[in-house]
């Protein structure tokens, strides 16, 4: 089922709501009297406030980083009803410093007051007034944990109402996010609670310290978060452009030399074919399609003089195709996704003996994904259309790969290969329904799922 569209003027009612009903849950539901240690409770709101407006945010749309402790302590310090004024006036205190967008202000005045009203509603349904007493901390922590999960549901609720991604996501999201940060919080209220109800001014003092260092690792964390999430934008930015590149240098070379894009076709899929044959995982599959597909990549330059209408290639062809792997590696190792397969396409004209190119590799220093391209290129160059060789069956091409295993070819591949074709038709033999589009389609599909599975 598809997502539901985004509804902002629903987001915004919904944010106003509940903090209008916390608001009310705050007037008719617990106690206190806010004027009667209004010097506190000004304290306090400045307090919330600087955190508010000097802590960076965790997540879009509400602060997170300002500390639970903060906004909890005055519920069992004061009383509940002067702890929501105090959360009220802090967070419209940052507001008015940093002048985010009203829409926000509204998402964190929900996010804030309705979770305290209601964690005062629970501290005082427990019967604690204080927490000097071992009661009094297990009350004031349920009412903690009450006001952290409230805080984490709303938020999803409303952020999904605003973006329409689903609840889900949205929780799990927030949870990947911020779930240290949130347990440093929960476990910092108890303690700064504690501390300041048992100690009183001196515990006050030390707790003013203990308060500006969370605020500061509330910054560093959020700091993290923000370039975390910098960078996995811009990795999924380079990974579209160096797809885009790709697409567009395949579409090329289809157009100038359809052979040479029908054979890129048809090594990616016989490739990934062994691949799976041998065991390799849905990943390494993947990539050794990619490898496949991208083998010859290093030819661009000279697409139109290579596999032309079975003419054989000149000394000076030779010289740019014993070159092609260095050219594609050098081609694709910059580029996000296609960078690990440089390295296979560097490799897949090594041969197991040591006398292949370009460097001369020898067994298994050779990657596995490399040898692999190598039978999958060799078998398509012997069977399939429009090659520089006389055009060969299946059988006497894979009786060239068995005759050469162990010198040129790796024997476990050629054996894979001779697995796959068993039980084959003939187009599939002989590539004949290998197209350049199909398999690029594929790699799509891959690339795509990579971007998605990015955290």
């Amino acid at each position: 089922m598809a997502d539901e569209p985004p509804r902002p003027a629903f987001a915004r009612a919904l944010a106003s709501g509940s903090a209008a009903v916390g608001g009310l849950l705050a007037v008719v539901a617990v106690g206190g009297d806010p004027l009667a240690g209004w010097e506190w409770v000004l304290l306090a709101s400045l307090t919330v406030a600087i955190g508010e407006s000097f802590v960076p945010r965790l997540m879009p749309g509400v602060h997170l980083s300002t500390g639970s402790g903060l906004l909890l302590a005055p519920l069992a310090l004061l009383d509940a009803r002067s702890a929501v004024v105090i959360a009220v006036l802090g967070v419209l205190g940052g507001y008015l410093v940093e002048r985010y967008r009203p829409a926000a202000l509204a998402n964190n005045l929900a996010v804030t007051v309705m979770p305290l009203a209601v964690a005062g509603v629970v501290f005082e349904a427990l019967g604690a007034d204080s927490v000097r007493t071992a009661t009094g901390v297990l009350a004031f922590a349920a009412a903690s944990a009450v006001f952290v999960a409230l805080h984490v549901l709303l938020f999803a609720t409303i952020t999904s109402a605003e973006t329409g991604e689903p609840f889900r996501t949205q929780t799990t999201s927030m949870l990947r996010t911020a779930r240290v940060a949130m347990l440093i919080d929960f476990a910092f209220a108890v303690g700064l609670t504690y501390l300041i109800a048992q100690a009183g001014w001196a515990g006050g003092a030390i707790a003013a310290v203990a308060a500006g260092l969370q605020l500061h690792g509330g910054s560093l964390v959020a700091r993290a978060n923000d370039q975390r999430l910098r960078a996995e934008a811009l990795a999924r930015a380079k990974t579209a452009l160096s797809w885009g590149i790709i697409s567009a240098l395949l579409g090329t070379l289809d157009a100038r030399n359809p052979n040479l894009a029908r054979h890129s076709a048809a090594v990616a899929r016989l490739s990934r074919r062994i691949a799976a044959e041998l065991g390799l995982s849905e990943h390494d599959q993947d990539v050794v399609h990619t490898a496949g597909l991208l083998h010859d990549i290093g030819q661009f330059a000279s697409a139109d003089r290579v596999v032309v209408d079975g003419a054989s290639p000149s000394p000076e062809d030779w010289r740019g195709i014993r070159e092609h792997p260095r050219v594609g590696y050098e081609l694709l190792r910059e580029m996000t996704e296609f960078g690990p397969v440089g390295e296979i396409v560097l490799h897949h004209h090594e041969r197991v003996d040591g006398r292949g190119y370009p460097n001369r590799l020898a067994g298994d220093e050779i990657p596995l994904a490399s040898r692999i391209v190598h039978v999958a290129e060799a078998y398509d160059a012997m069977t399939g259309p429009g090659t520089y060789r006389t055009r060969r069956s299946s059988l006497e091409a894979l009786k060239e790969l068995r005759d050469h295993a162990g010198r040129q070819f790796d024997p476990a591949v050629v054996d894979a290969l001779h697995r796959v074709l068993r039980g084959t038709d003939h187009a599939f033999r002989h590539s004949d329904e290998a197209h350049y589009r199909d398999e690029l389609d594929v790699e799509r599909r891959i690339v795509d799922q990579r971007m998605v599975a990015r955290p």
